[in-house]
């Protein structure tokens, strides 16, 4: 089986109890821990991991007050810091159309979110984000975690136009055969340019 995953914010504790004998214990002096290879420490009330991702080994025993010393133990540990890679892609395409070529929705959709994590894996991810209403550059927040708790989120910024535009030509008239007519009409619309 694999070795545990751990975050950075993971602490570590290592109690040791001095077992009686006869009804007889000197009691804990010290307990030591290595990590890494490194050398051996007095353990604190508590530490944690640091480093690069990946493969982290820590070592560690205890002495009683008579100079008795556990054998020493080792426990594996697989550090992951990094928070899932968030993407999002949309239920439908954007209409893109010169001047401004900014893509403009003019429809509902769905914002839909996404994540990878390469280590301890994703463990939530922001659901579909249901888009109804109408807007230019409306914010939706999306967010995936790991299972270690290391998170990320992403921010999908999009238009939202699903008024047409409205033609006015001016007032009634008539244009009797043969005759010319002459008008001037306005386009309006409420979002997109």
């Amino acid at each position: 089986s694999f070795p545990p995953f751990v975050s950075a914010r993971t602490t570590f504790t290592l109690l040791a109890a001095d077992p009686a004998v006869n009804g007889v214990a000197s009691g804990v002096a010290v307990t030591r821990y290595s990590i890494d290879g490194g050398d051996f420490a007095s353990a604190p009330l508590s530490f944690g991991l640091a480093g690069p991702d990946g493969t982290h080994t820590v070592r560690f025993h205890s002495q009683d007050r008579v100079e008795n010393l556990e054998a020493l133990q080792e426990r594996t540990f697989l550090l992951d810091t990094a928070a899932p890679v968030l993407v999002f892609t949309f239920s439908r395409e954007p209409v893109v159309r010169p001047p401004a070529f900014e893509p403009w929705f003019p429809e509902d959709f769905r914002i839909v979110w996404s994540a990878t994590d390469t280590a301890s894996g994703v463990a939530f991810v922001e659901p579909q984000t249901l888009v109804t209403q109408e807007g230019r550059a409306l914010r939706f927040a999306g967010r995936a975690v790991d299972r270690v708790d290391n998170s990320t989120s992403s921010i999908a910024t999009v238009n939202v136009d699903k008024t047409p535009p409205v033609v006015s030509a001016g007032p009634d008239f008539e244009v009797f055969e043969g005759g010319e007519a002459r008008f001037a009409a306005s386009v309006a619309d409420n979002l997109d340019p």
